[in-house]
Parts: structure tokens; sequence; C-alpha cells
């Protein structure tokens, strides 16, 4: 039984470090020319090397967050989200 701990050790630790991810996390703000906050804006992070597109939207606040992106370099877009209304003719 000696030699069975250590060996299980092992492969435990291997497989903890073969489950390790690398993944980055970017937030902020979006703001107007005046410098009020803007919530609803939707971002868009595009990868520059896959053309991947990933999305976020602001909150009330204008913060907007992308809580795990792969490593590379991206491309930050903004637009305002439109918002559709029920018109009575």
């Amino acid at each position: 039984m000696k030699h069975v701990r250590p060996c299980l050790s092992v492969v435990l630790v291997m497989s903890a470090l073969s489950a390790q991810t690398f993944q980055a996390s970017v937030t902020g703000m979006v703001r107007d020319q005046s410098g009020a906050v803007v919530p609803n804006v939707q971002v868009t992070a595009t990868d520059v090397a896959t053309a991947t597109k990933y999305t976020a939207a602001t909150n009330e606040s204008g913060i907007y967050r992308f809580p795990a992106l792969p490593p590379s370099q991206y491309k930050f877009s903004a637009g305002l989200q439109a918002r559709y209304r029920n018109a009575s003719p």
C-alpha cells in the first residue's frame, strides 16, 4: 500500500495541473461626451485573429464586463441597443 499512495498523489496533482485554463476578465465603463454614464449599450469584443465576437451590455451604471475571454488581441466596439415600443395608430 505504501507504493500506491504516492502514485495516486502524482496522478491527482497532474490532473489538477492539466485542468488549469487561461482566461482574462475585462471590465469597463461607457460614458458620453459630457461624462455621464450610458446604460443599455452593447459592447462587442472581437478576437482579431479568429473574428470570434463576444458581447456584453452595460448596466444602469454604464459598466460592462467580459468575465472570461481567451487570451488574444481584441477590438472593442459599442453601440446603443435598439428599444422597441408598441405604437398605436
